[in-house]
């Protein structure tokens, strides 16, 4: 007894074991003695419903809306005020007496031209009109935007100012936006880029470099001399840094273009003041563009133009810095970028300045398509469609100059 005492766990697990072993045994045998190659039938359910022909008219659901269910017409059942019958779906029109102030059917206004309550003679209405009211096209502050459409965009439905701001940040206002059908909330979508632009001037402009002096290395000879040319700063008016020192025959830039030197005019002369004396130097130096027809000349001293007419176009979309648009200095063949990450860049050339008209051509510069519009002095933008500034809204993304094209 003391032994089944302590092993008693033990003897009983021993026994479901011995059971078990049993029965894998038992699987065993019963899986090798069945036929492999025999075949498992399983019949199918009897139809025990009568079969319907599913094209048959009484289960053609449009068959029976349309013969099965039709309404009975709407109609008097006894010839006494026939006029004025009423089934209760299909109600009599009615209106009221305005000498006993009851309601009673039309067709005593119309026909009988009494009241068959008082007896008062009747007037003939005026025909009704009906005036549908669209609330969806409602414009409490006449902004151009719908109601439904500020609310929805959590503009102000009562503040007509809110139409000119930029909600997404995309350089196009709220009311642009809306009349162009792009989305108002969304960077990614708004109108073509080049909309925003509109020609400012049209003229040739000073440019950021400075003849300095001309050295003649006490020589007659042209090919001794040499000429000192700077970078200059228009904004503070003071010499930046020197661009070296070049004679004649060598190449320079000018205005993002190749230029070789052809030509020195010295002009220096000796002034004396009491008991000094300075030269001063008045001397021209000629440039000629590298395999181009352009010339240009430079005074030590004076101001450089551009020798082409340059493009003045602002961009009413970047008004970060400027009120009246950032402005972008442009000749034939220069690129340059409006937009950023969050808008989406498009990149343009410029194909053609008109002098006479005023206008600038461009170009996608990914595929060399024209522009649809030229851009001119009035813009594609009304001005009183254009974004106004807004330090709600943050800062409107804008452009870059692109590096020319050749």
């Amino acid at each position: 007894m003391e032994f089944l005492k302590r092993h008693f766990e033990k003897l009983i697990l021993a026994l479901v074991l011995v059971i078990f072993i049993i029965a894998l045994l038992y699987l065993v045998e019963v899986a090798r003695t069945v036929d492999e190659g025999a075949e498992v039938t399983i019949r199918p359910a009897q139809v025990d419903y009568p079969k319907v022909d599913q094209k048959a008219p009484e289960v053609d659901v449009k068959y029976q809306f349309e013969n099965g269910m039709t309404w009975a017409a709407a109609a008097a059942r006894t010839e006494v005020n026939k006029e004025h019958f009423s089934d209760l779906v299909d109600v009599f029109k009615a209106a009221r007496c305005p000498h006993c102030n009851k309601i009673i059917p039309l067709y005593y206004f119309h026909e009988a031209r009494g009241c068959p309550l008082c007896g008062k003679e009747l007037k003939t209405p005026p025909e009704r009109v009906v005036v549908q009211l669209d609330l969806g096209s409602q414009d409490w502050d006449s902004d151009g935007i719908p109601n439904a459409i500020e609310e929805k965009l959590g503009l102000d439905p009562k503040d007509p100012t809110d139409a000119l701001l930029d909600k997404d940040r995309d350089g196009f206002s709220n009311l642009y936006e809306h009349k162009m059908g792009t989305l108002l909330d969304d960077p990614k979508s708004h109108p073509p880029m080049w909309h925003r632009l509109y020609v400012k001037d049209l003229k040739r402009v000073v440019l950021p470099i400075r003849l300095m002096a001309v050295n003649s290395n006490s020589s007659s000879n042209k090919d001794d001399w040499v000429v000192q040319i700077s970078s200059f700063d228009l904004r503070t008016n003071t010499k930046g840094r020197d661009l070296g020192m070049f004679s004649i025959g060598q190449e320079l830039t000018l205005d993002r273009r190749q230029y070789i030197l052809t030509d020195i005019d010295l002009r220096q002369r000796a002034v004396k003041e009491g008991n000094t004396e300075t030269v001063v130097d008045e001397s021209i130096i000629k440039i000629k563009q590298k395999n181009g027809p352009i010339e240009v000349s430079m005074q030590v001293g004076k101001e450089v133009y551009s020798p082409t007419l340059k493009a003045i176009i602002a961009d009413c979309g970047d008004i970060a810095e400027n009120p009246t648009g950032r402005e972008y200095t442009l000749d034939v063949g220069d690129s340059f970028l409006i937009g950023n990450r969050q808008t989406g860049g498009e990149i343009y050339r410029v194909r053609e300045i008109n002098e006479e008209t005023k206008e600038v051509s461009l170009l996608y510069r990914q595929n060399n398509r024209p522009v649809p519009e030229k851009i001119t002095r009035d813009g594609v933008i009304p001005v009183d469609q254009r974004v106004k500034p807004s330090t709600l809204r943050g800062v409107i993304p804008g452009g870059r100059l692109e590096a020319p094209t050749p």
